[in-house]
């Protein structure tokens, strides 16, 4: 959830920001991010800082690089995938 604003989109940007300062080393390195799980907040987005919104709509318009050169990771959370790849408890526990 990149551009949702909230927790996960926060760790997400996060990561996404260190990746893309990082590209200059080694300078192949491509970062894409892909939106998913959750609603676009456009405000979250033009709220952010010129340079983190520049450097995240970057990663949102890099070519997809193949498969043998990607890392793949998926920032959401359990509720997003269906079927859930996973059982987890509920939360706040009953009782």
């Amino acid at each position: 959830p990149i551009l949702s604003g909230g927790g996960y989109g926060s760790e997400a940007v996060a990561l996404l920001l260190g990746l893309h300062s990082a590209r200059s080393y080694p300078p192949t390195l491509a970062v894409r991010a892909t939106h998913h799980g959750d609603v676009v907040d456009y405000a979250h987005f033009v709220g952010l800082p010129s340079d983190q919104r520049e450097a995240l709509e970057a990663t949102l318009r890099s070519p997809v690089p193949s498969a043998e050169h990607a890392v793949v990771v998926c920032h959401s959370e359990p509720g997003a995938w269906f079927p859930a790849m996973y059982e987890t408890p509920r939360c706040p526990p009953p009782g």
